[in-house]
């Protein structure tokens, strides 16, 4: 079975019904992917880093799914930290030797959150190498279908 270590905010969670409830735990239902859901509400990717460094993985977990970024843009921050948060997001994943998918904000009906989004895609995507969804291993970037 696979496992992956599932980090981000409020989407990742399950909000508002809690991780039971979530894409994640449907995920499970789904495939033979065990989803290990580390979303916190409200968290931006500082806070999620944060908590990326904090505790050990089980040892049997080989792929990291990390989801953060839209509420880093409503409470301010710029996309440069956002970016320089995700660069840190990938070089973690590299020194542990997990493979990477960043799965970047949902588009917004408001426009100015929409562009500043849109922005920040653009970014990410130039940073996992012009894909919208990357995942990275030890070197070489493969697509999610790579964990069935």
């Amino acid at each position: 079975m696979k496992y992956v270590a599932c980090y981000g905010d409020s989407l990742v969670q399950g909000f508002p019904f809690g991780p039971r409830y979530s894409w994640t735990a449907q995920v499970e239902k789904l495939t033979q992917i065990k989803m290990l859901n580390y979303g916190v509400c409200g968290d931006c990717c500082d806070d999620i880093i944060y908590r990326m460094r904090q505790y050990a993985l089980p040892e049997y977990v080989q792929h990291v799914l990390f989801l953060g970024g839209a509420n880093d843009i409503l409470q301010g921050r710029r996309i440069e930290d956002i970016s320089r948060d995700y660069k840190r997001v990938l070089e973690w994943c590299e020194e542990k030797q997990y493979s990477l998918c960043v799965v970047l904000p949902f588009i917004s009906t408001e426009q100015a959150l929409n562009r500043q989004l849109l922005n920040l895609r653009q970014e990410a995507e130039h940073i996992c190498g012009g894909r919208p969804a990357a995942c990275h291993r030890h070197g070489r970037r493969s697509t999610l279908q790579g964990l069935r």
